[in-house]
């Protein structure tokens, strides 16, 4: 049965909780793995590794950070077909829905790629008063069915935590 671990630091882990949940295939009802349940030590965890990516990340010129940007795009355009049936298995997706939902990625990607263009510093006048500044970083909680689409808004600058919206509790 597939084990599905928590990628934290670089690296897959169980973690420190050993609490686990099924995974069922939605179309069929089947069960098809087991996702390892994250306790506090696990998210803080998953947090201080992400402040520390965070912190050589933002002192990487602009141009370094689209270049890591456009490597993901192509990884993401190559492996499009696999990562369309891995939402088809875990959401119940038609094929042809996740391919869309995985193109929908790809464009949020492409949008980081060309983001030194957008911060170059021009501004259109009489548009709003108000200048919008990038924040340095950002967490939140996402519905588990937004997984590719996830907000790939690191913006070439910020660096965010996931977590499934709703976690069973133990």
């Amino acid at each position: 049965m597939k084990q599905i671990q928590h990628w934290i630091d670089g690296s897959l882990t169980t973690g420190v909780s050993s609490r686990v949940g099924p995974v069922f295939n939605p179309a069929s009802g089947v069960q098809t793995g087991e996702v390892a349940l994250a306790n506090g030590g696990d998210v803080d965890e998953a947090v201080r590794s992400a402040k520390e990516a965070f912190e050589s990340w933002r002192n990487s010129a602009l141009t370094q950070r689209q270049n890591v940007m456009f490597a993901f795009r192509e990884i993401m355009s190559a492996r499009r077909q696999e990562m369309a049936e891995t939402l088809t298995a875990e959401h119940g997706k038609t094929v042809d829905d996740a391919l869309g939902e995985v193109q929908r990625g790809i464009e949020v990607i492409e949008f980081a790629c060309n983001i030194a263009h957008l911060l170059k510093g021009d501004y259109s006048e009489q548009v709003s008063e108000l200048t919008p500044t990038p924040s340095d970083s950002r967490w939140g909680l996402l519905p588990e069915s937004h997984r590719s689409t996830s907000r790939r808004w690191s913006r070439c600058g910020c660096t965010r935590s996931r977590s499934p919206a709703a976690t069973p509790s133990s």
